[in-house]
């Protein structure tokens, strides 16, 4: 009995109505505020760093395709992301997603899979910006650091101490400090300057594009799939910042309508822009010729454009600014988030009066972030922020299909039976009022009532919800092993034959029955101003996408990251389970009621006036 209902715990689910109107924070933010924050946080040193080094080393000119399989992933999971904001108007992104279709453990491993990912990605974004600059600087400013600092010898560690990229953590941190309103006017600045260079990328770069560059398949895909696919995972890293946006949730206008249209504005602009870039970068030069840092500005550079090469750079710094901006604007909300349910230190979720800001959270956020980038070398680490990323898709994913099978808070009457029920809680009231008692009353499922029986037509319960889970679960490692069996085959193509075709035939068998057990289970009838098509089918794409982008990681980030979640669980049970708000709310109270007289109202007595049926003067 006792570990029936330490489980139960474990997955208790988030229960507030979030309202709107509840949120310390100032509502400022609308769709053009938080589309801002969103294309900030995905067009980053992707563009004009990550694109040329896949496309000389990994892919080709194939690397498009490497693109569009990262951006169908995203597209999938911006979705899910989408419906959920539309339900719940609160910060926390991924987590209270989680929270809300899952339960309190996964939302934690989600929270604290979220917090590493910001943590890491601005440490990473102020490292990439540090080395771009260094670059443009021919070597001078690590040439610099060197000569004062030295080099350092340990293998953990990076070779030199980053006090450039520390400094751009610390500046980031401290616009964030001086509240939402003017961080969101610099972050837009910086993206807006970011889009018109990326534009003129494209239209320039489209007039120096040779379609020679593409002309066969040994030119376009010269590292075939292999290549492609694995291209795929670290072209998966350019579209992680969408998430960015609900984090906004409580500072957003609207937030149930402009976060999910942000969200998928945000989307569409930065692929567009991706695409764009990729077509004319290998188009103007050979793929094997885009070995630089700043290999855009040196494709330009090698077609006689060289003033373009300025113009390109303050782009660049610009996009990785406002990627940087982004993760450190999204990192503190998150926090507060979590300290909020009580899952992490409650010190966390104390708001500046004066700038509206979680500041003890954007403190910590800031530190944490500026002595990663300061004393580690960030590429061991891009890595295990990828899987993170990962993880919180597919938790999100799968929130999205539970949610869409769970019992209604509420169910939908004819008139006849409202009136009914009205009616009966009318004379409930008047009775104890004639005898002098308080009432309190709590708010009943109809179900629950006797009064009235529902003509409803089939709707999820405990039975149905229980099929749901487990078919889910079954699915998810279905597709896990069909997944590995993949990376294999991906890997090495002599290892397919019938041993490794028999199973994974069979999981894809096991996948499929799963589908086609969920798509005959009730679902609920709740409705939100966007909701995902196609459920379960897309959500399941999209688990399947990231649960196959999360085989193709290196075994030492899986350690990386499971020595971290353990940790996490740690915090968990010392901590936040005990102190966690869901777990102190008190559970419904049952209150007694004195059976009512058989007692007949007819249409007449229900058209009178209330104080004339009773007859009181």
């Amino acid at each position: 009995m006792y570990g029936y209902k330490f489980i139960e715990s474990l997955t208790r689910r988030k229960t507030d109505d979030f309202a709107q109107s509840d949120t310390p924070f100032k509502r400022c933010m609308n769709v053009f505020d938080l589309t801002a924050l969103g294309i900030g946080g995905l067009i980053d040193a992707g563009l004009y760093v990550v694109i040329g080094q896949l496309a000389h080393s990994v892919a080709g000119p194939a690397v498009i395709v490497s693109f569009l399989i990262a951006a169908v992933a995203s597209l999938l999971a911006g979705m899910n992301y989408a419906e959920f904001s539309s339900r719940v108007s609160r910060s926390g992104s991924g987590y209270i997603y989680t929270y809300v279709g899952m339960g309190e453990i996964w939302a934690f491993v989600t929270g604290w899979c979220m917090i590493t990912e910001y943590v890491l990605s601005a440490a990473s974004l102020a490292s990439a910006c540090s080395e771009y600059i260094n670059f443009l600087s021919n070597g001078s400013v690590y040439k610099f650091f060197e000569d004062s600092f030295g080099l350092w010898q340990a293998p953990a560690l990076s070779e030199l101490p980053d006090l450039l990229a520390f400094t751009l953590v610390f500046l980031a941190t401290m616009i964030i400090c001086l509240g939402v309103k003017e961080s969101k006017t610099i972050l837009d600045v910086t993206v807006f300057a970011n889009l018109l260079i990326a534009t003129f990328v494209i239209f320039a770069g489209a007039y120096h594009a040779n379609a020679y560059n593409w002309s066969t398949l040994e030119k376009f895909a010269p590292y075939g799939w292999t290549g492609i696919f694995k291209a795929a995972s670290s072209c998966f890293y350019c579209f992680i910042g969408f998430d960015t946006i609900p984090s906004a949730s409580e500072e957003a206008v609207n937030p149930k309508v402009s976060v999910p249209l942000a969200i998928l504005l945000s989307l569409g602009i930065s692929l567009f822009v991706y695409i764009g870039v990729i077509v004319v970068l290998t188009m103007m030069v050979p793929y094997y010729q885009l070995k630089d840092l700043a290999p855009v500005a040196a494709a330009f550079a090698k077609r006689g454009f060289a003033a373009s090469t300025y113009i390109v750079s303050v782009g660049a710094l610009c996009a990785m600014l406002s990627s940087l901006l982004a993760a450190c604007f999204a990192t503190p909300r998150l926090i507060y988030a979590v300290a909020y349910d009580g899952l992490i230190f409650g010190c966390f979720t104390k708001i500046n009066k004066d700038r509206q800001v979680p500041l003890r959270a954007v403190a910590v956020s800031g530190v944490l972030s500026a002595l990663l980038a300061f004393l580690f070398n960030m590429q061991q680490l891009v890595e295990m922020m990828a899987i993170m990323t990962l993880i919180t898709y597919t938790m999100v994913s799968i929130s999205v299909i539970l949610t869409r099978y769970q019992k209604n808070p509420q169910w939908v009457c004819y008139e006849e039976q409202l009136l009914e029920r009205t009616q009966s809680w009318l004379r409930t009231l008047l009775k104890k009022r004639r005898r002098g008692k308080n009432v309190n009353y709590k708010k009943l499922p109809l179900s629950e009532s006797d009064s009235v029986t529902t003509t409803c037509h089939a709707s999820p319960s405990e039975c149905s919800n229980t099929i749901v889970n487990v078919t889910v679960f079954v699915m998810i490692l279905s597709m896990f092993a069909v997944c590995v069996y993949l990376r294999t085959w991906m890997t090495n193509s002599e290892n397919i034959d019938a041993f490794t075709i028999f199973p994974v035939a069979l999981y894809s068998s096991i996948t499929i029955a799963c589908l086609i057990v969920l798509l005959f289970q009730p679902r609920n009838s709740a409705t939100f101003s966007f909701m995902v098509p196609c459920v379960p089918l897309l959500p399941s794409l999209s688990i399947f996408i990231n649960t196959f982008l999360m085989t193709l990681f290196q075994t030492h980030t899986y350690i990386k990251c499971t020595i971290w979640i353990t940790i996490g669980m740690f915090v968990y049970f010392l901590y936040g389970y005990h102190n966690s708000i869901e777990g102190k709310r008190p559970k419904s109270v049952e209150l007694e009621f004195e059976p009512l007289p058989s007692i007949p109202v007819t249409q007449t007595d229900a058209n009178l006036p209330l104080k004339k049926r009773n007859g009181d003067k």
